[in-house]
């Protein structure tokens, strides 16, 4: 018999519109269509999806909350360490789900008020690992938890190898994806003039933005006179990166390339697109790529880069690493074989419905990994 936790409390580093909010939020709204379960979300900074996190269950932000004149006296007069968690009853809830590799020191504070169950969902590989971590606060969560989720099967081969974790304590749990209820059918992209490639994400060097603007480059060189634009969705305009970006496209004299901030409706974004290109130089299992995918795109990504290449093998095309001249090629063969597109990003779109769009089913599969 599974057991079924009534009350869960899920950490977020953020509310921000990034991948691992945005997928505890879709797993969060998977938990609750499958039965009346109380979610709690503690947030440790604020961010646009904070009220989304209200609509899905009680939003704590303990770590926004300013000071109260008491506390600011006796943190300064008798040197009391303010702790931002002291009014959480953690007592109440039958799980805890930390949403990332990266509440170690939170742990520790939860330990000491919470005997229950404590989960994690790991969504990062190894360069973010040993960026945002330390070997001490990996020893930390992974001595404190219970179990760990991972996504993929790129992330739990890393734990298992890398970090010397037991197979044991590791589960698998796929990513719920809302299903597209407006995608664009094949008949209304047939009338475009102009191919459409895509990328999507933050502007950073994970996540290949400069790849991009090397890719669109190379293209143009190697396929002139066609019809192609590349299109980058993402990121702010008012930042040192995206400005040395547009210098960039602007001394290569790029008429074949532009970016679009990010925004809330990425939905005419996918629509518009042909093909979905993936530059990342790492990402454990990129929620852009099943985005894509939930639009019918087919998806091009890096060999060695992650976990895409689990979803993309056998409806899409994988590439040697960073290899720019390979990928431009595989954007080719889909420009001059439509069908394929077709065919690969309807495929792509049936391994989405078939893994990661049934919340019930997530539902079941996350219950079952907690026993």
């Amino acid at each position: 018999m599974l057991f079924l936790p009534k009350k869960i409390l899920f950490v977020s580093h953020n509310a921000s519109r990034a991948g691992a909010p945005i997928l505890l939020l879709n797993l969060a709204k998977a938990i609750i269509a499958a039965g009346n379960y109380k979610l709690d979300f503690l947030l440790r900074a604020g961010g646009e999806l904070e009220e989304e996190f209200a609509n899905a269950g009680n939003v704590i932000l303990p770590y926004t909350k300013k000071k109260s004149a008491y506390e600011k006296i006796n943190t300064r007069l008798f040197h009391k360490h303010y702790d931002p968690l002291k009014k959480i009853n953690f007592s109440q809830y039958d799980i805890v789900v930390l949403n990332t590799i990266t509440h170690s020191d939170l742990l520790i504070t939860i330990k000491k008020k919470y005997r229950g169950k404590i989960i994690c969902y790991i969504h990062e590989l190894n360069a973010v690992i040993n960026y945002l971590t330390s070997s001490e606060s990996l020893a930390v969560l992974f001595s404190n938890t219970d179990i760990l989720l991972t996504p993929c099967m790129s992330v739990k081969n890393l734990l298992t190898e890398s970090y010397k974790v037991d197979a044991a304590k590791i589960r698998m749990l796929p990513y719920y994806i809302p299903s597209n209820k407006n995608e664009f059918l094949r008949e209304e992209k047939q009338g475009k003039k102009t191919f459409l490639v895509g990328g999507c994400g933050t502007i950073e060097l994970r996540k290949g933005t400069d790849l991009f603007i090397q890719l669109s480059q190379l293209f143009k060189i190697k396929y002139p006179g066609l019809s192609i634009k590349f299109v980058w969705k993402g990121g702010n305009k008012n930042c040192l990166e995206f400005e040395l970006l547009q210098q960039d496209i602007n001394n290569l004299d790029l008429d074949n390339i532009v970016f679009e901030e990010s925004s809330s409706d990425t939905s005419a974004f996918y629509a518009q697109l042909d093909v979905f290109v993936l530059t990342s130089r790492e990402d454990p299992y990129p929620l852009v790529m099943l985005e894509a995918a939930n639009h019918s795109i087919p998806v091009i990504c890096f060999e060695n880069s992650g976990g895409a290449v689990e979803f993309v093998e056998g409806n899409g095309k994988i590439v040697p690493y960073l290899n720019l001249e390979k990928m431009s090629e595989a954007i080719h063969e889909y420009y001059n074989n439509p069908g394929e597109k077709y065919d690969d990003g309807y495929k792509a779109k049936n391994k989405l419905s078939r893994i990661h769009q049934n919340a019930n089913e997530i539902a079941r599969q996350f219950f079952a990994a907690i026993q």
